[in-house]
């Protein structure tokens, strides 16, 4: 009888490389496997010890690929645990979930490749990649992949992973930390709110996109089939409390290269706001036990007491008693440094207690901080308008969308119409002065998918039209699958809103022809007006700065006179950094919070939801709870 002999892949290479090198020496190469371990500390605690330091020529295998990942001795380089987490984060649903959930090994043995002429080849990559080391940034590196059943050689570029347990960096926190610089930043023009082009970044897009060790994904494809923008769109995952959460990422421009630096930046925005990456770690205390100022979560208004009792083991009460994570952020009205909740700043955290779910909203990604958190807080008002109109069910004023008196607005509006869809805007303002435009795609060929929804906000109304505009244009071209292929979960869901339970949903819901009725109170009057009408007086009084800072701080005096302060916390992650990026989470409490699902709609049970339209003079008296709108609103 034959006994069969396992062969151990790893230490076959390692012998092979050690008569190739030499046993020892500061460089001698070190193989490892992948995928043996959990090493994104989900299932249990990561041993760094057996990685060695970024100066090591380190070769991993899975199967037919062996990785090569050259000694390294420039400014913070990756180093072999870095490879290994970013490995990990791109792999299937399946491989992870044994991996993280049940610490069950997903490595795949290299051994039916690793023939003579195999090894004698992967030593000649480890002796070319120690030869000719590669100047990076600091950061950045790069790794070699080989296939073992053709011995084809692919390089991508690598970035060092913040939370690395071997060469990942915690910096201080504290109150000095979360100050926001408020510095001068020139803009390029009065009406520019953007201090670079998308293409002034130094972004390497394969270091974020690529198989092997991609930042955000695996691959950010092209959609060339689109008939209006040029999107580009990528995805990754990320562990939340019950399974992993695909989080999508894309750019919307009229060529791929623009749409690729945009799909990357929405990316490394969403990146930074699911989770806390090389940041300060947060202080665990009970509110009632903290002396240092804090931002009571009640203020941003959180669910009844009625929908914790249902669903308290996974979102717990907030009290003052509870103990939780808080991290330092900045309120910019009144000029101090508080304690903010790390739940209101990263929306997936699984450190702390899930006393509210939020999203990416007020999130947002610039030049700098002060551009960040102004996006991020136009965000804000954006959804704040639009959730009022919605739930107020307000007729908002129209506006004619082809009064722009922008050639690519005109276009995309005649893009659209050649897909079956009619354009209509509307001003979405109530008692802020800032432009929200709400752009509504309404279907006139008779196809699946009726009414799709999105808005912008800028201080430059045309802006928040383009904005808005390039969200509903981006959406459209798939709409008609997307409804034929959750047609029984619309039809199930508009029978029970209750079943309406994330963000899909909502614009599922609405894309039923027989749901048009419910935004009868928005479409059902033509009224367009051209746009300088509807923004004369506006126009007449705006702010036209030359620095963008000026323009935040007419943003939080606007705010102050309202009542509302504005709360920034910074979520700029390593990676950011080295490419002149800063992101940042931004928080008015008392402004309406966007949510989805439809027992989480926090919007009933806000004073502001049903007084707002009155104060701003829109409506002569305030709406009682039981005039608000109960139907799930559309925001996509």
């Amino acid at each position: 009888m034959t006994t069969a002999v396992t062969v151990d892949a790893a230490q076959t290479v390692q012998d092979h490389l050690d008569r190739t090198f030499g046993d020892e020496g500061v460089d001698r190469p070190i193989v490892f496997k992948l995928g043996e371990h959990d090493l994104l500390g989900i299932y249990g605690t990561v041993d760094p010890a057996p990685f060695p330091p970024p100066n090591v020529t380190t070769v991993h295998l899975h199967g037919r690929d062996a990785y090569v990942l050259p000694a390294a001795e420039s400014e913070r380089p990756p180093c072999a645990l870095c490879f290994q987490r970013r490995w990990q984060a791109l792999r299937q649903e399946e491989e992870r979930s044994a991996l993280e959930l049940t610490g069950t090994s997903c490595s795949l043995s290299s051994a039916p490749w690793l023939t003579p002429i195999t090894l004698a080849a992967l030593a000649t990559l480890v002796a070319e990649a120690r030869l000719n080391r590669q100047e990076h940034r600091p950061g950045a590196g790069s790794v070699r992949r080989m296939r073992l059943d053709d011995l084809t050689v692919r390089t991508f570029p690598l970035l060092s992973e913040p939370d690395c347990q071997r060469c990942g960096y915690v910096p201080e926190g504290g109150p000095e930390q979360a100050v926001v610089p408020m510095e001068p930043r020139p803009k390029p023009k009065p009406d520019s709110y953007r201090l670079r082009h998308v293409r002034d970044y130094d972004l390497d897009i394969d270091a974020f996109a690529n198989p092997a060790c991609g930042a955000l994904g695996t691959q950010a494809p092209a959609g060339f089939d689109s008939p209006t923008t040029m999107p580009v769109t990528g995805t990754s995952a990320v562990r939340g409390a019950l399974h992993l959460y695909d989080f999508f990422w894309s750019g919307h421009a009229d060529n791929v290269e623009d749409s690729r630096r945009l799909a990357v930046l929405e990316g490394l925005e969403r990146y930074a706001g699911l989770v806390a990456r090389g940041l300060p770690k947060p202080l665990w205390a009970k509110m009632a036990d903290l002396d240092a100022p804090t931002l009571d979560p009640r203020d941003c208004t959180l669910y009844t007491p009625e929908y914790y009792e249902q669903a308290k083991e996974y979102n717990p009460e907030f009290t003052p008693q509870l103990e939780i994570p808080w991290v330092w952020g900045r309120n910019l009205t009144k000029e101090e440094s508080v304690l903010i909740p790390q739940r209101l700043v990263h929306y997936l955290d699984q450190t702390g207690p899930a006393f509210v779910d939020e999203c990416s909203n007020g999130c947002a990604i610039g030049s700098c901080p002060e551009e960040a958190v102004f996006h991020g807080v136009m965000e804000l008002i954006e959804r704040d308008s639009f959730l009022l109109t919605w739930f107020a069910k307000y007729p908002a004023r129209e506006i004619d969308p082809r009064t722009s008196g922008a050639l690519d607005i005109d276009l995309m509006v005649e893009r659209m119409a050649l897909e079956g869809f009619r354009v209509r805007m509307f001003d979405l303002r109530v008692d802020l002065p800032v432009p929200v435009v709400a752009a509504v795609a309404v279907r006139v060929d008779g196809k699946p998918g009726k009414l799709c929804f999105a808005a912008g906000s800028s201080m430059d109304p045309v802006q928040a039209m383009r904005g808005a505009l390039c969200e509903i244009a981006s959406y459209v071209p798939s709409f008609e699958r997307r409804m034929a292929q959750g047609m029984d979960e619309a039809l199930a869901m508009q029978a029970n809103f209750g079943l309406v339970g994330e963000l899909k949903h909502h614009a599922l819901l609405h894309g039923l022809d027989s749901m048009a009725v419910h935004s009868d109170f928005l479409l059902g009057t033509e009224r367009a007006e051209p746009v300088s009408e509807v923004y004369r007086e506006w126009e007449a009084t705006r702010p036209r700065n030359d620095d963008l800072t000026d323009d935040l701080r007419w943003v939080i005096d606007m705010l102050r006179q309202s009542g509302l302060d504005l709360y920034a916390v910074d979520q700029t992650t390593p990676e950011q950094k080295d490419v002149g990026l800063a992101t940042y989470a931004t928080i008015v409490p008392g402004l309406i919070p966007i949510d989805f699902g439809w027992y989480k709609q926090r919007a009933f049970h806000m004073e502001r939801t049903c007084t707002a339209h009155r104060r701003a003079g829109l409506r002569d008296h305030d709406l009682v709870p039981s005039e608000l709108n109960q139907v799930p609103h559309p925001f996509p």
